[in-house]
Parts: structure tokens; sequence; C-alpha cells
């Protein structure tokens, strides 16, 4: 399972809340702590519904006006962490996703997921503070790593390579970025 809480001093999620509303952080830890509990008891229905809720939580935050984009480098500091938090949450939400989906006998909804989660980790590598060794960005190059290990498994089977190919370069860029020695 994909990391399943990130790294959170108190700064982290006062500024997350600061710029997303108050008790986002908790929804979107607290959603993703449900998930796993849920994954490992073996409720798959309920750990989807909790992953799809922190992804539904972050992505809202995601598109209020964060002034921060993938490869930005006039992003302020605080605009990054937040952006990379919400990022990562999803990606891992997604991974999870992808492994209780392909339990399911739903292949359309995990391959869905699994082209989203690769467009991700492309975007999510394009940080420019992704190998500082500060929240959230060990969780997120945790996150990651594991990410380019599914693009490998998925870029080399047949069936799954059309839901990796058109983030291929990317995917292989973050790979060289994070030092990931996979092939892709």
């Amino acid at each position: 399972m994909a990391h399943a809480t990130a790294t959170s001093g108190p700064q982290l999620s006062s500024v997350v809340d600061s710029v997303c509303g108050s008790g986002t952080f908790a929804a979107v830890q607290s959603s993703g702590q449900e998930a796993y509990v849920d994954f490992q008891s073996g409720d798959a229905a309920g750990a989807i519904d909790a992953d799809r809720k922190a992804m539904k939580i972050s992505y809202a935050c995601l598109l209020k006006p964060v002034k921060c984009s993938p490869g930005d480098s006039n992003c302020s500091p605080f605009d990054e962490i937040v952006a990379v938090y919400l990022r990562d949450r999803i990606l891992s939400s997604q991974m999870n996703l992808w492994n209780e989906l392909s339990n399911t006998n739903d292949s359309g909804d995990a391959m869905t997921v699994v082209t989203e989660a690769m467009r991700n980790a492309g975007d999510l590598c394009k940080y420019q503070h992704l190998l500082a060794e500060t929240t959230p960005f060990t969780g997120a190059r945790s996150d990651l790593t594991l990410a380019m290990k599914y693009a490998s498994k998925f870029a080399s089977d047949s069936l799954l390579r059309p839901s990796v190919e058109y983030q291929l370069d990317d995917l292989r860029q973050c790979a060289r970025r994070l030092g990931v020695d996979v092939p892709l």
C-alpha cells in the first residue's frame, strides 16, 4: 500500500489549512487512514470509498487558486508545500485504488486510475524543491519511487502499457531525477 500517512508536523497542517480551509489537512489524513485500515481489514469497498474521498478533498483544494503548478519556478514556498502535499495524497490514493480495484472485476476503472496516477506522478516530479529533505517532499519521493516501480511493471505488460505510454517520457525523467533505476 502506498505511503498511508504523510509526515506531518504542525507547520504542514497549518499551511494546508490556511490555503484550503480549516480542517482540510485533518480530513485528508483521516480519509487516508480510513482507507488504510479498511484495506488491511479486507474491506475493499470501504477502502475504495475512503481513497476516493481523500482524492476529492485534495482535488477540491488544488482547484482553489493555489499559485503553484508543476515545473513553476516562481512558486512561493507555502504554495509549493501545499501543492506537493495534495498531489502526493492524490497519488497515494490513486495507487491504493489501483491495488484495490485490481482485485475486483472492474478492470476499466482500474486502468483509468493507473493512467491518472502515472500522469499525476509525472506532474508531481516536476516541483522545484522535490529533492528537499523536508516535509512533504520526503513522503512524496517515497510515493514517487513506488509509482516508478508500478510504471515499470505497467510498461512491460502489453495489456497495461497503454495506461502509461503517454507519460513514459515524464516518468523516465522522474526516475532519473529520483535516482530510481527501473526499466521504462
